[in-house]
């Protein structure tokens, strides 16, 4: 049986969910709630609460990453970075005489990195290279049966020289897939899902030997009552359209239920009244109170010079803090150097929120040089001792780094 539980931002869906999880694993039936890999620990916490001890005892709280790896669908030896750059080079030196398109650009270097990522998106697409050679023969664009015939080539290629030898992480959940279609451990059990939108094509097949052999699969999705399922082409919520109409295709049955949430719980009236008029189309029935503004603005310039002096009018009244502000833009590049200039302007303090690699950061790098220093390899010394947790003198591990290398020594003993 296939159900959603479907309500705009703020009605209560995991809340909802997660009573539904409590109750069943309250009746000793199993369960199995799946989650986002950044939502696992959250999750966890939210059920503890909700259900007591007794639901961790009978229930699962997992991603779908997480589950391959508990089935073993993650392999033995993971392939890294350096391993698929190395692989895929062998693999375009193998099959460079048979490429049509991408003949010429298979003797440059960044042809590699390229060719990973096409690689990895089709393998997150669920097209192996069978599926290629079907799509390649129902082709009837002569530069598109090419193309795919190379894409097909070099994931052929890829795979066979990769062999036994490693596993590619990007097929974890295509191992997934083939074991649960084989041996599914949820069969018969309660299956929730949270915190999905979409999924890509090999997790699709992963969700389908566990929604057709599930007792339930319960679904939240972010829509309302007037645009779920309607395919009447609102952009909106097309894409959970696009998602439900294919876990009803997957499920192999066309009937299923549906639970709508209503309600929005927002701290002012206003906000969830002018979303409820926004979705009906009727007129909103409770006063403006300010907490909320629309301003139409000539370009980037002029939307970060208002953000940033409403923000300062704000603070200079007293109304807020500058440590109570965020500012948030469906990109941040574009407004990068820009925004920076306004807030600059009004002697805001600000920083960027932005992603860094874990590998930037001295910690990373001191402990994973002490640790390959531990295990034999002294050449990574000087790569501990400049991380900065040494009580050394920077200017001396430069020199000693200079002298290491104008005499040839790649180790320090």
């Amino acid at each position: 049986m296939l159900k959603f539980i479907v309500g705009p931002a703020m009605s209560g869906k995991t809340w909802e969910i997660q009573k539904q999880a409590a109750e069943r694993a309250k009746k000793s039936e199993k369960v199995l709630f799946v989650v986002p890999e950044q939502f696992v620990f959250s999750s966890e916490q939210m059920l503890l609460k909700v259900g007591g001890e007794g639901f961790m005892r009978t229930a699962e709280v997992t991603s779908l990453s997480k589950l391959a790896h508990k089935l073993g669908a993650d392999g033995c030896k993971m392939a890294d970075a350096a391993a698929k750059q190395a692989l895929m080079s062998l693999a375009v030196s193998q099959v460079s005489d048979e490429l049509t398109i991408y003949k010429k650009q298979s003797v440059r270097a960044d042809f590699i990195p390229m060719a990973l990522t096409a690689i990895h998106r089709l393998k997150r697409a669920g097209l192996d290279e069978t599926k290629l050679q079907d799509l390649f023969l129902r082709a009837k664009s002569p530069f598109l049966k090419q193309k795919l015939s190379d894409l097909s080539l070099l994931s052929s290629a890829y795979n066979a020289v990769m062999g036994d030898k490693y596993f590619d992480p990007d097929d974890d959940m295509k191992r997934l897939a083939k074991i649960l279609e084989t041996n599914n451990p949820y069969q018969n059990a309660t299956i929730f899902f949270d915190a999905f939108k979409d999924f890509t094509g090999v997790e699709y097949d992963v969700l389908r030997p566990l929604i057709r052999g599930a007792k339930e699969a319960v679904f939240t999705f972010t829509s309302d009552r007037e645009s779920f399922l309607k395919c009447d082409g609102c952009v909106l919520f097309s894409t959970v359209d696009r998602t439900a109409l294919k876990l009803i295709e997957l499920s192999g049955k066309s009937s299923y239920e549906t639970q709508f949430l209503d309600n929005t719980y927002f701290d002012n009236q206003f906000l969830p009244a002018l979303e409820r008029a926004f979705r009906t189309g009727e007129t909103a029935d409770v006063p403006y109170d300010g907490s909320f503004t629309v301003r139409c603005c000539s370009g980037p310039a002029e939307e970060a010079d208002t953000v940033a002096r409403e923000l300062e009018n704000r603070v200079r009244s007293g109304k807020i803090r500058y440590s109570d502000a965020v500012i948030i833009a469906r990109d941040c590049k574009p407004l990068q150097g820009i925004l920076d200039r306004a807030l600059a302007k009004y002697d805001i303090p600000f920083f960027w929120d932005n992603r860094k690699p874990l590998s930037a950061s001295p910690i990373f790098r001191f402990l994973r040089s002490a640790l390959e220093v531990a295990c034999g390899d002294s050449a990574k010394l000087l790569g501990c001792l400049k991380s900065g947790f040494f009580d050394l003198d920077p200017q001396a591990v430069c020199r000693l780094e200079n002298y290491a290398v104008e005499n040839g020594k790649r180790t320090l003993t």
